[in-house]
């Protein structure tokens, strides 16, 4: 596997609801809706996947709630992996 970077995201209660990575190609993010089960599998390869789609950073829609996240990540990503 291809070294990455990544953070959870908790809700109030501690429990993860969600992922942000960073990999070479990008950053991605998974967040689960409020009806949704925490999956980490799942969360982790549809992160890896928006991370490895050439797009807009428009386009992906990152919500507000975990926008601050992605994009201190996209900082770190930058100095990782000195893109």
């Amino acid at each position: 596997m291809t070294n990455l970077l990544k953070k959870y995201i908790r809700n109030e209660h501690g429990q993860r609801i969600g992922v942000v990575l960073a990999n070479k190609n990008g950053v991605g993010f998974s967040l689960c809706s409020k009806k949704d089960r925490y999956s980490e599998e799942l969360a982790l390869k549809i992160a890896i996947n928006r991370a490895n789609f050439k797009h807009d950073k428009r386009e992906i829609g990152v919500p507000i709630d975990i926008a601050h996240e992605f994009y201190a990540m996209e900082i770190r990503r930058k100095n990782y992996f000195k893109v």
